[in-house]
């Protein structure tokens, strides 16, 4: 009897393809006016209820003693999943009224850049002082040091806040932070843009400062040209 079917089948094979064909086009336009005309919103409710998921790792495709994929991963580890460029810069002396200039311009024209959403850096955080029994807050980017004392201060109430303290400066004063958060949507070559972008602007306005890039979208470009 099963022989007999498949024999069936086989005879009939073009004419069971036609039908296959004619239901599913009549389905398919059915949907196709149920949804307005516009399958986007078939299509979204279809991926939410299989939970399709596509991993596009970087890390997939490079060999597990690669250099650049332990600097990947290791920056990975640092700065978490959220999307990083980080800029380190260092000097003799971080808090010179100079120095803290140079931080706070070079974080406003970061901070301009398309795509950038947050700046951090040791101007442009709010710094908590002490004021009688209350505590006051305030950047350094409102009001930069214009003196050696001035600088001095400045230095005692930042290395006394551990919120700066190894994250946008160095216990030891010699190197200083700048940190670009960037939106979501940044992607492709709107990602290889602000990278490039972000480094030539650090690099032109630090000029003989020593200056090194971290963070996962450095990384990542730095995997793609390996």
């Amino acid at each position: 009897m099963i022989k007999s079917y498949i024999q069936f089948l086989r005879r009939r094979a073009g004419w069971m393809t036609f039908g296959l064909l004619a239901v599913t086009l009549f389905f398919g336009v059915g949907l196709w006016k149920l949804f307005g005309g516009d399958l986007r919103h078939f299509s979204a409710i279809g991926l939410k209820h299989l939970q399709m998921r596509v991993d596009t790792s970087d890390d997939l495709f490079l060999a597990a003693h690669d250099p650049e994929l332990k600097k990947y991963r290791e920056s990975t580890r640092i700065f978490g999943d959220d999307r990083f460029l980080v800029a380190l810069l260092e000097f003799d002396d971080v808090f010179t009224p100079e120095h803290l200039a140079l931080i706070s311009r070079i974080s406003e024209s970061v901070g301009r850049l398309p795509g950038t959403k947050r700046v951090s850096s040791l101007t442009h955080e709010p710094l908590y002082t002490a004021r009688g029994k209350s505590m006051a807050n305030s950047s350094l980017s409102a009001r930069l040091p214009g003196t050696k004392e001035e600088a001095e201060n400045v230095r005692r109430a930042v290395l006394s806040n551990e919120m700066f303290v190894n994250n946008l400066v160095s216990d030891d004063g010699r190197h200083a932070s700048i940190i670009v958060r960037t939106w979501p949507h940044v992607r492709g070559g709107q990602l290889d843009f602000l990278v490039n972008r972000f480094k030539q602007t650090v690099s032109l306005e630090a000029r003989h400062i020593p200056v090194r890039f971290a963070g996962n979208h450095v990384q990542t470009i730095e995997l793609h040209r390996a």
